[in-house]
């Protein structure tokens, strides 16, 4: 029986525009709106897509239709999307004009990402057409804009990056920060340089009390490591903190304040019988980042070491300065000890994190090691390796978006391990980490 609630309110037809133009659907309201209703004929599935347990409404990486999106496996509803992506009249919110009775009009959003998932070349300008208008932006997205910049990102089209810089630019108030977060972790992965003065400006001491600074600051010191810049913050760390010490810490060496250096040399030789002490582990990576290269060398021993408590926490810790010209060393002196590493407990993670830093690397080689990870019945190393592919780190010092927007590995091969690993698990979080993955692998250049 068709469902009386799925109808496009004709009402909104009088005033609608879609790029200029009334769009005919509103008038005369297309059939498969009420296929969708029916769940019956060429866009039924629609009907569990929205209305399912795993509702794309709620976020399509947190769908199980997901996959389907990004397979193209179903009929692409071209005339329902072209009404989704027309602007309601409330212009505090992201709603469409196209609403269902009963239900509401947040369609707005899934259309969104359904088209920058399927990533086609001639949807371009609906996509950015439908979020150029200010009143988009800079009102309703006020609060989404990080939203907006996540989906540029996902459609993969390095034309957006004017666009992105602008919407991270706008000083709308408390949500700013939001909005360079997401612009810091896309261009980081970009290695775009068009935020970098954004990102400086967050490190003054009198921003210290604006909404998610801390977070903000945290993406834009990655993101300035990823591009070469940020000589001039390792000073500005000391008064304008990320929220957590060891990565200030890590971050400020990067950046070339060895002030430390005498301490942390105190802390290597006082603990030099215990390395697992996380004050020997920091002093390391803190003496390695500004020149030691006999620290370097011990951080590389300790990774591949038996000890298997330090060697972890090590992986840890790297993610947080593999970008630099050390971490890239570190990485590459501990990969050769990835195959005779454990696959279960502390050091199925160290391998599991170490793999999942050299896919970040470009390292295809390593592929074959992911799919084993993904293929095998431990849920924990799955996790991690899901996680950090999909986040750009897993939990540590290191904290970046949980939108994915720094996610994703430019390695080839990489895709389809996704795709069958998605398929495959039933953690639904894991999953949700593995789509995170896979939205930002041709983003990411794989």
């Amino acid at each position: 029986m068709r469902f009386a609630f799925f109808t496009i309110l004709a009402a909104a037809c009088a005033t609608a525009g879609w790029l200029g133009h009334a769009p005919a659907a509103f008038a005369d309201p297309h059939p498969g709106w009420a296929e969708a209703g029916d769940g019956k004929g060429e866009f039924g599935y629609l009907k569990d897509w929205l209305f399912g347990d795993d509702k794309i409404t709620r976020g399509a990486v947190n769908s199980k239709f997901f996959k389907d999106i990004m397979t193209k496996s179903k009929p692409y509803p071209a005339a329902l999307i072209k009404d989704a992506l027309v602007l309601g009249t409330d212009t505090q919110s992201m709603q469409s004009k196209a609403c269902i009775s009963g239900w509401g009009c947040g369609l707005f959003k899934p259309a969104l990402e359904i088209v920058a998932l399927r990533r086609d070349a001639a949807d371009k300008d609906l996509l950015v057409g439908a979020l150029k208008p200010e009143a988009v932006w800079q009102k309703s997205g006020e609060m989404e804009r990080a939203l907006i910049i996540r989906v540029l990102g996902w459609y993969a089209d390095k034309s957006v990056v004017p666009f992105v810089a602008q919407l991270a630019a706008f000083g709308s108030g408390e949500y700013t920060n939001d909005a360079l977060e997401a612009a810091a972790a896309l261009l980081g992965v970009w290695k775009d340089k068009s935020v970098v003065d954004l990102c400086k400006a967050t490190f003054a001491p009198d921003r210290n009390g604006e909404r998610q600074i801390e977070r903000a600051r945290m993406t834009c010191a990655w993101y300035l490591m990823r591009v070469g810049e940020g000589a001039d913050i390792a000073a500005r760390l000391k008064r304008a903190s990320t929220g957590n010490g060891t990565f200030n810490l890590i971050a400020g060496a990067a950046f070339g304040d060895a002030g430390a250096k005498a301490d942390w040399q105190a802390a290597v030789k006082e603990h030099a019988k215990n390395p697992g002490n996380p004050a020997h582990q920091q002093a390391l990576v803190g003496l390695a980042l500004t020149g030691d290269k006999g620290a370097e060398k011990q951080i590389i021993g300790l990774l591949t070491g038996k000890d298997e408590d330090p060697a972890r926490e090590h992986a840890m810790l790297l993610q947080a300065y593999q970008d630099t010209a050390v971490g890239g060393r570190v990485l590459a002196g501990a990969k050769k000890a990835i195959a005779k590493m454990p696959t279960k407990g502390l050091g199925g993670q160290t391998r599991a994190l170490l793999i999942g830093m050299a896919l970040r690397q470009g390292d295809a080689a390593l592929v074959k090691d992911a799919k084993a990870i993904f293929d095998g019945d431990n849920g924990e190393t799955r996790n991690i390796l899901a996680h950090l592919l999909g986040k750009g780190n897993y939990s540590g010092s290191l904290e970046l978006p949980s939108n994915g927007l720094a996610g994703g590995a430019p390695v080839p091969g990489l895709e389809a391990v996704l795709g069958e690993a998605f398929s495959m698990e039933s953690d639904k979080t894991t999953r949700g980490w593995i789509a995170r993955a896979w939205a930002m692998i041709k983003v990411h250049g794989g």
